[in-house]
């Protein structure tokens, strides 16, 4: 994956795109600031939920945003608790904004590790999705992710962004 040509200009104008992003996570009232959640609905392709949905995300990732101590385990119940949906991607996304040496569960991550989350009538679905991202925690720190972080310091050696998030770029951009 990591021998396919990757597009440098696009991967420089995406860490950016982050980095502004999260600049602006630390500078706003993220529940009120539509602007911040255009960008960032744009950003982690955040479509087709209620506005009831987008406003407990949004006062949850506001009121959590300094929280570096927050696990994935808290913000899937919380949202699910406020919601009654179970969010494994959402719930990702807002706790790698928090934190940006946590994983964001994605599609082609999935795809390229073998992970599939457990269908909707899986009994213990929540539970299975808790340890599914441990499993993707796990891998981001194991030898096997050193050649996508490699890689991305070989093309941007002076990126200031998590090895976690230069594990995502890669992973997100190689196609």
């Amino acid at each position: 994956m990591t021998e396919k040509i990757l597009d440098v200009a696009r991967l420089e104008k995406e860490v950016k795109r982050y980095c502004d992003l999260m600049q602006e996570l630390h500078k706003a009232n993220v529940s009120e600031n539509k602007d911040f959640q255009r960008k960032y609905n744009g950003y982690y392709k955040m479509q087709r939920r209620s506005a009831d949905f987008y406003r407990c995300y949004y006062e949850y990732l506001d009121r959590q945003k300094n929280n570096v101590g927050l696990t994935y385990e808290e913000v899937l119940r919380y949202i699910y608790e406020q919601t009654g949906r179970v969010e494994a991607s959402f719930t990702s996304k807002l706790l790698a904004s928090v934190n940006p040496n946590m994983p964001i569960i994605d599609s082609r991550v999935f795809e390229f590790l073998g992970f599939r989350l457990p269908y909707y009538y899986e009994k213990n679905r929540i539970e299975k999705i808790i340890s599914l991202y441990e499993k993707l925690v796990y891998w981001y720190q194991s030898e096997d992710s050193n050649r996508f972080l490699d890689k991305f310091n070989e093309i941007l050696p002076n990126a200031e962004i998590s090895d976690t998030k230069k594990i995502d770029f890669i992973l997100w951009l190689s196609r």
